[in-house]
């Protein structure tokens, strides 16, 4: 994917590398070698990357990553089944290896499977996949090493998908080549080419990107372009139609924009984001899961100085430095230093200054210029734990310092262990705090924490004090679900293997439909007149209202808590129909606890609390027949995708 500064606007004239040279941080996933250390296994927050001295560019293809040296040289590591890697081989790179033969490089590029080099006099050199013609070099044959591309014109830069490639000439005219399937070449046709065309209909162009199947292009005013597939409104044109000609999108003037798969994140001039497109894991930062046909405004950022994306993640620095990443985060893509999905903006810790960034299906590689980070932070202060409610213990310790990182990454461990239970970013220069869940009551444990600036990790602190876990209220039932759906009675929920809070295991259960039920009930094997249930619940969409938690009876229900259809968390006496809605959604796209308590009779007490604080309490009619029978999910037609686990069900 292309990385440039928004800062300016490209400058189109053929130029000398600026050697600046840098450190690069790697994280996120690491199956193909693709974080460039030689070692298996990803991380969650940022870590020291290749130590190559002289690098001053990176950018990120699918799994590979190239990078750019101070003497022109181009160095290159991660997947190479199709030679994208460039070193004559088929073999995937867990560090770097030289791009031979090349000339003198500028800047480098990249496509899902592909890979470009420019040179000083606007050569463009490719390699890697070419089976859709995305080489340009007039077959379907790929290349392990570069070859010169034939475009007739000095290029100023360019960009590929997954099987095409835009590139900008210096004269601001725009080129394509490759796959076009969709129109993503812009010469109005979907007739696949594998050499250069030039797409008419544009001039003065000073910016290009390209999305997985989408291009884009940024005239010298600001105004932007967009053309090829708009499945999940990847264009921004306010529908899901294709087009085969570049179309000029309704939004304020642009300064540069960079593309996943199917969003789109633009820098405008004023420094503000927008984002649209594919949504469902948060692509677009505006705080919902909502497929976005038209730009929005990603929450909370302004002076945005760079751009870029992964196939599902999205990035932007500001001018202070900070690093701010959302979207998917399965697998730690995001640097957070978690693994939940971030639907709006989160400061990625223990990395500031980020100029240049590659990302892919699930990493990212970021470039900083300057010396490296060689100093970790100080050893956090001695940690306090206090157990102040059933099954939780509340671990606090002073703030540590850093040379560099004002955010730092703080791990927990759990009586010695060598995994820590949890982790939590803080700037925070006075106490900092984390809270471990699950416990069994009457259990005792110690605690100690480290420090990472995203470069180095502190050592760990002091022994906290030993801490007993408080008991609470005897537990009628509960399940996490490693026996799967084993004794529920259960309609269009299944086993999920992949998604499961932050601090359990797999799996979870899952309800994905579309104006149908998705739930399951449960017997508690006696009755009870009052009781208190809770679930760990974590939500992608509801366009219907939808039931999260229920108590029945045999032959009725007693109460439920639901969602509306604007996410806001609500209860509903089954005795009396009576609903009670709070003002507090359920945000998507990461996990929460979700509690209902209710109390059988014409006067019942109901209440609902999210993450440990009650949203609502009520007095209405619950039924008189006692509960004995806990429901997950809602039995009546929903379109509603959610993932439940660790349900408890205790004596209120």
């Amino acid at each position: 994917m292309i990385a440039l500064a928004a800062a300016s606007l490209v400058s189109l004239a053929p130029s000398a590398h600026a050697a600046t040279t840098g450190t690069v941080a790697t994280w996120g996933a690491n199956d193909m070698g693709q974080l460039g250390i030689g070692t298996a296994g990803g991380r969650t927050v940022p870590g020291p990357g290749p130590a190559d001295p002289g690098i001053t560019a990176i950018a990120g293809g699918r799994e590979h990553v190239l990078a750019l040296r101070a003497d022109g040289s181009v160095l290159a590591w991660g997947r190479n089944d199709y030679g994208q890697v460039g070193d004559g081989t088929k073999t995937n790179r867990t560090t770097p290896v030289v791009v031979t033969p090349l000339p003198a490089a500028t800047q480098v590029f990249t496509g899902h499977y592909h890979s470009m080099a420019l040179t000083a006099s606007g050569a463009i050199y490719a390699w890697g996949n070419n089976n859709v013609g995305q080489l340009g070099l007039g077959d379907k044959t790929g290349r392990t090493r570069p070859v010169q591309v034939p475009v007739g014109a000095p290029i100023a830069s360019a960009d590929g998908g997954e099987g095409h490639t835009i590139a900008l000439a210096t004269d601001g005219t725009v080129w394509t080549w490759g796959n076009n399937a969709y129109g993503e070449i812009g010469d109005g046709t979907t007739t696949l080419r594998t050499t250069p065309v030039h797409v008419s209909g544009l001039s003065d162009v000073v910016f290009v990107a390209a999305a997985r199947d989408s291009s884009y292009a940024i005239t010298s005013t600001g105004a932007l372009y967009s053309w090829g597939l708009n499945d999940s409104g990847q264009l921004g044109l306010g529908d899901t139609t294709n087009r085969t000609r570049p179309t000029l999108v309704a939004i304020p003037p642009v300064r540069s924009i960079s593309a996943g798969a199917f969003h789109a994140i633009a820098v405008l001039t004023d420094g503000t984001v927008r984002g649209w497109g594919y949504n469902a894991y948060g692509n677009v930062g505006d705080g919902t899961t909502a497929k976005r046909l038209s730009p929005v405004i990603v929450k909370g950022l302004s002076n945005a100085t760079y751009v870029e994306t992964g196939r599902d993640t999205s990035f932007v620095t500001t001018a202070d430095g900070v690093l701010h990443a959302w979207g998917r985060n399965d697998v730690g893509q995001l640097g957070d230093g978690s693994t939940t999905n971030r639907p709006a903006p989160v400061t990625v810790p223990g990395i500031t200054g980020v100029t240049q960034l590659g990302a892919g299906r699930d990493y990212a590689a970021a470039f900083v210029p300057g010396a490296p980070d060689i100093q970790p932070p100080t050893v956090p202060g001695t940690p306090s734990a206090v157990s102040s409610s059933p099954g939780t213990v509340t671990v606090s310790w002073p703030a540590s310092t850093d040379d560099r990182a004002t955010t730092l990454t703080y791990s927990v461990f759990r009586d010695g262990g060598a995994q820590a239970v949890g982790a939590v970013s803080s700037a925070s220069t006075g106490t900092v705090s984390f809270t471990d869940t699950g416990l069994v009551g009457g259990s005792t444990h110690t605690y100690q924490i480290s420090a990472s600036d995203g470069a180095n990790s502190s050592g760990l602190s002091d022994v906290s004090n030993q801490v007993t876990v408080q008991a609470g209220p005897p537990t009628v039932f509960s399940d996490d679900f490693t026996g799967g759906l084993a004794g529920w009675s259960s309609t269009n929920l299944t086993v999920d293997q992949t998604t499961f809070p932050p601090a359990g295991s797999p799996p979870s259960i899952r309800g994905s439909t579309s104006a149908a039920p998705q739930w399951a009930t449960h017997s508690l094997g006696g009755s009870y007149p009052s009781l208190c249930a809770q679930a760990d619940v974590d939500l992608t969409s509801n366009s219907t209202p939808g039931v999260l938690l229920r108590f029945r009876s045999p032959s009725a229900g007693v109460a439920r808590v639901y969602l509306t259809a604007a996410h806001l968390l609500a209860l509903r006496a089954d005795g009396s129909g009576q609903t009670f809605v709070s003002a507090t959604p359920l945000p998507a796209g990461a996990w929460h606890r979700v509690q209902l308590c209710s109390t059988v009779g014409t006067a019942g007490a109901l209440s609902a609390s999210l993450d440990g604080t009650q949203v609502i309490s009520a007095t209405s009619s619950t039924g008189t027949a006692p509960i004995s029978l806990l429901q997950v999910g809602d039995n009546t037609n929903v379109t509603m995708t959610v993932n439940y686990d660790n349900v408890a069900v205790a004596t209120n």
